[in-house]
C-alpha cells in the first residue's frame, strides 16, 4: 500500500474524537502536544489511525481500571506527544493508569494477550504490526503497578516524509498542548 499525505494533528485529533465517543461518556483529561512534529506526514491512513486509537483507548481503559481497582490519586491524564528528531517521528502516549511489572512488557504484544475481562488481545498486536512493518519502533513501558504507562512508536521521517518537502523539526503552526474533550 502506498502513503498519503495527512495532516497529523488532524490524524491524532481524529483518533482521540473516535476513542472518546466510542466510550460514550464526557473525558477532559487527554491533552495533545505537535509541537516538534511535521505538520503532515506520509503515511498509510488507516492502519496509522487504527494504532492511535488502539494506543489512546488502552490509556483511557488502563485509568480505569486503576480507578476500580486502587483508587486514583491524581487527576486521570492521557498525554499524547509527537515530535521528531534527527531522524525519527515520535509519538508517545502516555497515560497515569493501571501500569504493569516491567517484565511484563514484551509480551504485551503478542496475539490474544489481553489484561481486560472484554479484550481480544489484538489492539496492541496491531499496533505493533503497522509500526514494525512500516520500519519503525514500538515500546510499551512502566515502572510499575498503579504508576502509569508509555507507549513509545518511532517512524523513520525518511519513510514518513511528503514528497517534495524536507520534514523540519518543530513546525509551529501546531498548537502546542491542547486539551481535547
Amino acid at each position: 500500500m502506498t502513503g498519503k499525505d495527512v495532516n497529523l494533528r488532524q490524524c491524532i485529533d481524529g483518533a482521540v474524537n473516535l476513542v472518546v465517543e466510542s466510550l460514550d461518556r464526557k473525558i477532559d483529561c487527554i491533552r495533545v502536544d505537535c509541537a516538534g512534529a511535521p505538520a503532515s506526514i506520509r503515511i498509510q491512513e488507516s492502519p496509522f489511525h487504527q494504532m492511535l486509537v488502539n494506543l489512546i483507548k488502552n490509556s483511557l481503559e488502563a485509568i480505569d481500571e486503576l480507578s476500580r481497582s486502587h483508587g486514583l490519586e491524581e487527576p486521570p491524564s492521557v498525554r499524547v506527544r509527537a515530535y521528531a528528531d534527527a531522524e525519527f517521528l515520535n509519538i508517545e502516549v502516555r497515560d497515569n493508569g493501571i501500569g504493569f511489572q516491567p517484565r511484563e512488557a514484551k509480551g504485551l504484544f503478542a496475539a490474544g494477550h489481553t489484561t481486560k475481562d472484554d479484550g481480544t488481545g489484538l489492539g496492541l498486536h496491531s499496533a505493533a504490526n503497522f509500526v514494525i512493518g512500516s520500519g519503525g519502533q514500538i515500546e510499551i513501558a512502566s515502572d510499575g503497578v498503579a504508576k502509569g504507562a508509555a507507549a513509545r512508536v518511532r517512524l523513520r521521517l525518511s519513510s514518513v516524509t511528503p514528497t517534495g518537502a524536507s520534514a523540519p523539526p518543530g513546525d509551529k503552526d501546531i498548537v502546542d498542548d491542547d486539551v481535547r474533550p
